[in-house]
This record gives C-alpha cells, structure tokens and sequence, in this order.
C-alpha cells in the first residue's frame, strides 16, 4: 500500500493511484465487509494521505498503531468499513502482557467452523 504514495514520474500522481486503489477495492467488497491493510508509511504525511484517500471513496474506519513508542515493533493497519459509524479499534501498547498472565477475563476465543459452535 505504502507503494502507491511514490512517483517515480511527473506524469504519476500518488493521490491518483491510490483512489483508484481504493474505488475498486470499494466496488468488490460486499456491503457490510471489513478490510484491514497493513502497511509501512515512510512519513505521517504518507498515512494522512492514504487515509483521507480511503475516507473520500467512501470507507469509515481510520489507522490503528500497534506498538507507537516502539521503532522495531511498529505496526501500522488501516482498517476499512462500509459503516460510517464504525469506529476504528486501539491500537495495541506492549500493556497486553497480562492477558497471557492468566487475567483472561472478557476474552473469548471463537470457534473456527461456525457450524460446530452449537455441539
């Protein structure tokens, strides 16, 4: 995703490239789908400018950080929703430790086939 930010010619225009990026994206999604996307902006301009591009087509959601104090383990997503009231998820801050401690309070684990949740 971050690729389609550079231009390596006058002729190509990264805002260009990256709303036709995301109009087809828009037009092969059912309604109701969620996609995430991650991706390794070279600058805050970068994000900005593929969020907003993703907004102006028509998704909600935003950019989720994973680790933002961390140069090694930061992770940047976009998620993208066709609900305009979705709101995107925290990020994670390394503070997650305590859910492998034991404390799983309020998590739970989907089965993978839906169709042996009932048994």
């Amino acid at each position: 995703l971050q690729w389609l930010c550079y231009s390596n010619s006058k002729d190509q225009i990264p805002k260009r490239r990256l709303m036709r990026f995301f109009s087809s994206l828009y037009q092969v999604l059912r309604r109701g789908a969620r996609a995430v996307l991650q991706f390794y902006p070279e600058t805050s301009e970068h994000a900005i400018l593929i969020s907003e591009c993703a907004a102006k087509v028509g998704f909600a959601g935003g950019i989720v950080v994973d680790y933002p104090n961390s140069t090694k383990a930061k992770k940047h997503y976009l998620v993208l929703s066709f609900e305009r009231a979705y709101k995107a998820p925290a990020g994670l801050t390394g503070m997650e430790g305590s859910l492998l401690n034991g404390e799983r309070e309020g998590v739970r684990v989907a089965d993978k086939d839906p169709k042996k949740a009932g048994r």
